[in-house]
C-alpha cells in the first residue's frame, strides 16, 4: 500500500503552476529590486494544487520543486536586468532568495534602445505552505521607470513551479 500511495503522489495531481505577464504588466522604477504584485501577471495557464493570490504562490506540499522565472525589458538603455524568487519573505537579495540571476553587459550609450531579458531555474526543497514571490530589477542609463516587456508578448514575464519529487 505504501508503494501505491507513493506512485499516486508522483503521478496524480502533481502540483504545477505556470503564469505569464498580464496585458498591463507592472511599472518598474530603475535601480531597485521590485516585488511583483498580482497586476503584473495574467490568469495562470496551469494551476494544480497551488494557492495563487496577490502575486504570492503558496506551496501545497513538501518536496523538491523545479522553479523557473523570466523577465524581459524592452527598448531602453539598460545596463542591468535581474530576476529573483524568494521564499517566505518580501525582501529581495536576502536569506530567503531561492533563485536569482542578473545580467550586466557593458553600459550602453544614453538613448540606446536595447531589449534585455534574464532567466533562472533551480531545483529547490520547499515545505508545505511556503510562499514564493517574484522580484525584478532594471537599471538604465536614463533612470527611467519602465514596464515589463510588451503587452503583446505575454512571454516577457513568466513564472513556473512544478513538484518533482518528495523530500
Amino acid at each position: 500500500m505504501d508503494r501505491t500511495t507513493k506512485l499516486k503522489n508522483q503521478t496524480i495531481g502533481v502540483p504545477k503552476f505556470v503564469v505569464r505577464r498580464s496585458a498591463g504588466g507592472q511599472l518598474i522604477p530603475a535601480n531597485d529590486w521590485r516585488l511583483l504584485t498580482s497586476g503584473a501577471f495574467g490568469t495562470p495557464i496551469k494551476n494544480v494544487g497551488f494557492t495563487w493570490s496577490g502575486g504570492v504562490l503558496t506551496v501545497p506540499r513538501a518536496g523538491i520543486y523545479d522553479i523557473r522565472a523570466h523577465v524581459m525589458f524592452r527598448s531602453n538603455d539598460y545596463g542591468t536586468v535581474g530576476v529573483q524568487v524568494t521564499r517566505n519573505t518580501t525582501v529581495a537579495d536576502g536569506s530567503g532568495t531561492v533563485l536569482a540571476n542578473e545580467i550586466s553587459p557593458m553600459a550602453p550609450a544614453v538613448g540606446t534602445s536595447l531589449h534585455m531579458g534574464v532567466s533562472d531555474a533551480e531545483f529547490v526543497s520547499l515545505n508545505a505552505n511556503d510562499q514564493l514571490r517574484v522580484h525584478v530589477l532594471q537599471r538604465n542609463r536614463s533612470g527611467d521607470t519602465v514596464n515589463i516587456g510588451s503587452n503583446d508578448r505575454p512571454f516577457d514575464l513568466t513564472f513556473a513551479c512544478v513538484w518533482v519529487d518528495s523530500l
